[in-house]
C-alpha cells in the first residue's frame, strides 16, 4: 500500500472512530459529561492512532483531530456564505473528507461564527486536568503498543502518515532516473504542464494525455 493511500485510509479510520466517541466532541450528550467515559474514549483514540504512528499520544490526537476540524470547518463556512448570497453559485467543498465530519456540524451552537475558532469550540478536546479525576496514562502494562510514550513530549515521528508528497516527488524521481535523457525531458515538461494547470485550477476528473502516434 502507498503512502497516500496509507493516509487516507487512517484518515477515514480515525474520523469515523471519532464519530463513534460522543464523549469526546458531542457537547449536548450525556455521554460528553462523563469523564471517566471521556478519558477511555481519548484512550481508544490513542491506541487507534499507533496503528499507524507508534509513539502516538493524547497531544498528537487533539492536534491530529484539531487540524481536521479546522479544514472542514474552513470549507463549512465557504459552503454557508455561498448559499447566504443569491448572486454566488454555491460552494462545492474541496476537502476529500468534508462529507466524513458533517456529523460535527449537528452539535454546533454557532455555526455561523467566524469568530469562533476550533480551539475555542466549547469542550473541544478538553485536556485539562480535574480535580478527583487523576488522569491515568497509557504504559506499558495496560497497553502493549506502547514503548515509550510516558517519556515523550510533544514530538512525534509522524513521516509514515504526513510526509506523502514528499514520497510522490520521491517516487518520480525514482522513474525519472530510469529514462533515457530524451524520455526524461520530455516527462519533466508534462509534469510541469499538469502542477501549472492544477495550480490554475483548471484540471477536472475527465483531465488526460493524449499521445499522437509518430507516421
Amino acid at each position: 500500500m502507498d503512502v497516500l493511500t496509507l493516509h487516507e485510509k487512517f484518515i477515514r479510520e480515525l474520523i469515523s472512530l471519532y464519530r463513534e466517541l460522543p464523549a469526546v466532541w458531542k457537547v449536548k450528550s450525556i455521554e460528553y459529561k462523563n469523564k471517566d467515559l471521556k478519558r477511555e474514549s481519548y484512550d481508544i483514540l490513542v491506541r487507534k492512532c499507533r496503528e499507524y504512528v507508534h509513539d502516538a499520544d493524547r497531544e498528537f490526537v487533539k492536534n491530529k483531530i484539531n487540524s481536521l476540524r479546522t479544514s472542514f470547518r474552513k470549507e463549512y463556512k465557504k459552503y454557508l456564505k455561498s448559499k447566504e448570497d443569491c448572486n454566488t453559485e454555491t460552494y462545492v467543498p474541496r476537502l476529500w473528507y468534508y462529507n466524513l465530519l458533517l456529523f460535527t456540524v449537528q452539535d454546533s451552537d454557532d455555526q455561523e461564527d467566524d469568530s469562533l475558532t476550533m480551539n475555542e469550540e466549547p469542550g473541544f478536546f478538553d485536556l485539562k486536568s480535574e480535580p478527583g479525576s487523576p488522569h491515568i496514562p497509557l504504559t506499558e502494562d495496560n497497553d502493549p503498543l506502547s514503548t515509550h510514550v510516558a517519556k515523550k513530549s510533544f514530538h512525534v515521528d509522524i513521516t509514515p502518515v504526513e510526509d506523502v508528497y514528499d514520497a510522490i516527488g520521491k517516487n518520480v524521481a525514482h522513474k525519472l532516473r530510469g529514462m533515457s535523457q530524451q524520455q526524461r525531458i520530455i516527462a519533466e515538461k508534462i509534469i510541469g504542464d499538469v502542477m501549472y494547470y492544477g495550480q490554475m485550477e483548471s484540471l477536472t476528473p475527465d483531465s488526460h494525455l493524449t499521445f499522437q502516434s509518430e507516421k
